[in-house]
């Protein structure tokens, strides 16, 4: 009876050694997006090479129309004091603004296609990096938790400088869950 309990508890330690494993590599490579909190610069076409394969004809044109816009960096600095930056593209006569949050691991700059859907729509567009992603400061992402904050503080950035009467949230995966919470 006493070799039994010896091996049930040897399992119960391999797996338990597993599972901190697992967690730990999930923590590692998946939420801690980077080992600092410096994020390193893009310019889209620098990501050229990503849309050679498309066979989007609006994915195409979308791209080399958003290469030839006029943007405006903007940064705001979020509750927990990180650099949080953004594109913010400005369409003539337009009143509303459409904030666009990439999703895990995404960055602003491979969103050319809903930014010119929403710049046709008549929309300014606000192309925000989040938390630890692209061009904004982090070291980790916490699925939405802290990146929703973020996303006021970028709807008070709009108000506060009279650039959307209306704004419209728009995301997809990580960045869907962000605009939801």
């Amino acid at each position: 009876m006493t070799v039994f309990l010896i091996i049930i508890l040897l399992l119960v330690l391999v797996a338990l050694a597993l599972l901190f494993s697992l967690a730990n590599t999930v923590v590692e490579n998946d939420v801690r997006r980077r080992k600092n909190k410096q994020p390193t610069l893009f310019e889209p076409r620098e990501y050229d090479h990503f849309w050679e394969e498309i066979d989007s004809q609006y994915y195409k044109q979308a791209y080399s129309w958003v290469k030839e816009q006029k943007r405006q960096l903007v940064t705001i600095t979020s509750e927990d004091g990180l650099k949080l930056n953004a594109h913010f593209y400005k369409k003539e006569g337009a009143v509303n603004t459409a904030i666009l949050v990439p999703g895990w691991k995404d960055i602003k700059e491979k969103f050319f296609a809903p930014l010119k859907m929403f710049y046709e729509l008549n929309f300014n567009v606000l192309l925000i990096d989040q938390r630890a992603q692209g061009t904004s400061e982090g070291e980790y992402n916490t699925f939405g938790v802290k990146e929703s904050g973020d996303v006021l503080r970028w709807v008070d950035y709009l108000k506060q400088n009279n650039l959307a009467e209306n704004i419209v949230l728009w995301g997809i995966s990580m960045g869907a869950a962000t605009v939801m919470l």
